[in-house]
């Protein structure tokens, strides 16, 4: 990916836990790493097509030395949110501060931290077999098209289909929607599990009726497997009701376990009625 890099912009600001830092104050250097594809940029030779660097250094000079922080890390942070909300075309970020003159009792060249973020792409299967079936699933688009680090592109049309684990309850109304979010997986799966809760969801049973389930299906080409958070979802490839919808807006998106594009994906070779349905474990 190709880059535009603001080496060392000197900023005079008053951070610091100690208070004679907040007093007098010091000089900080930023360099700022911007990842955006130039190639049209430097075909045309137009600004338009690029980022305007000069906007760039008077965001982060502004915000870096508009207050004081105990904390680098967190004037650092607050750069790149500011960078991301007003340059909406960026792809990653990386700001690096450095602290010359920092209280340490040794002889240094400089204390610095370095942090970097970066817009990824997820698809959410979402899903209700309880009230208005439909309002249920338009309020949780809504509720993730507000979240300010996460920008929809793509929802695909809902699919209503038989219960799935548990038979015996109604028949569910399913969708997929496809994300740009700066989240990390578990603030991900926090967000997903926060709009449950405010929709009102009770986890009674496993695979129970519910009034909204929202799941992380896949996260860029990530692999996770913890107790707590899989990726790419375990049951996604067995599921026709994620993978129909799924298929309709995200035909070549590639499984990262099964190498396949989920086009190619037949959730009939991985019936679960072939499988112990109480040995298997579930993001639910």
């Amino acid at each position: 990916m190709d880059k535009i890099i603001l080496k060392n912009l000197n900023v005079f600001a008053r951070h610091g836990v100690l208070q004679f830092e907040k007093e007098e104050g010091q000089d900080f250097f930023l360099t700022i790493e911007i990842e955006k594809n130039l190639k049209l940029a430097g075909k045309t030779d137009k600004l338009s097509t690029t980022v305007d660097y000069s906007k760039i250094a008077d965001i982060a000079v502004h915000v870096f030395a508009e207050k004081s922080y105990n904390l680098i890390e967190k004037a650092a942070e607050d750069v790149i949110e500011a960078i991301i909300e007003r340059c909406p075309s960026i792809r990653k970020v990386t700001v690096e501060v450095s602290k010359p003159n920092a209280p340490l009792n040794v002889k240094f060249e400089t204390a610095m931290v370095r942090l970097s973020r970066k817009l990824h792409r997820a698809y959410l299967g979402i899903g209700t077999n309880m009230g208005d079936l439909k309002a249920n699933l338009e309020k949780c688009v809504e509720s993730i098209s507000i979240m300010k680090e996460t920008k929809i592109t793509d929802v695909s049309n809902y699919v209503k289909t038989k219960a799935w684990g548990n038979e015996y309850q109604d028949d569910y109304l399913n969708g997929v929607v496809c994300i740009e979010t700066w989240l990390e997986p578990y603030e991900l799966l926090g967000f997903c599990q926060e709009i449950e809760n405010l929709m009102g969801r009770v986890r009674k049973e496993k695979w129970g009726p519910r009034i909204i389930d929202v799941d992380i299906l896949l996260y860029d080409d990530a692999i996770i497997s913890q107790p707590d958070l899989i990726i790419p979802h375990p049951y996604m490839h067995k599921r026709d009701f994620v993978l129909a919808p799924l298929k309709e807006i995200a035909p070549f998106a590639i499984h990262p376990l099964l190498r396949k594009h989920i086009i190619d994906i037949d959730y009939e070779e991985y019936d679960i009625k072939k499988h112990d349905i109480n040995e298997l474990k579930d993001n639910d």
